[in-house]
């Protein structure tokens, strides 16, 4: 029953990075690649982003059939922050 349940978490993650995080990192991702910066908002919406990350992180430690996609999400938000911090530098 833990399996089950911990798959119905993974999943539920997932379904939180896609649905409710993915629009307002695509608008993020769009400034930042404009040479924008975060603002404090910004800042506290990616460290709930991150928060979940890492609760995703865990759950899927021994689970190598949720890896790619997660290491996709990781991916993105790196490329939001990266980006951010050079255009910060930049200023």
């Amino acid at each position: 029953m833990q399996e089950n349940s911990e798959v119905i978490l993974i999943n539920v993650v997932i379904e939180k990075f896609t649905r409710i995080y993915l629009p307002r990192a695509l608008e993020l991702k769009q400034r930042v690649d404009k040479g924008g910066v975060l603002v404090e908002n910004d800042i506290h919406f990616l460290k709930i982003v991150f928060a979940d990350a890492k609760v995703l992180k865990n759950l899927i430690l021994n689970r190598p059939e949720y890896k790619k996609v997660a290491s996709s999400i990781f991916d993105f938000y790196f490329q939001i922050t990266s980006a951010a911090l050079e255009n910060e530098k930049g200023q």
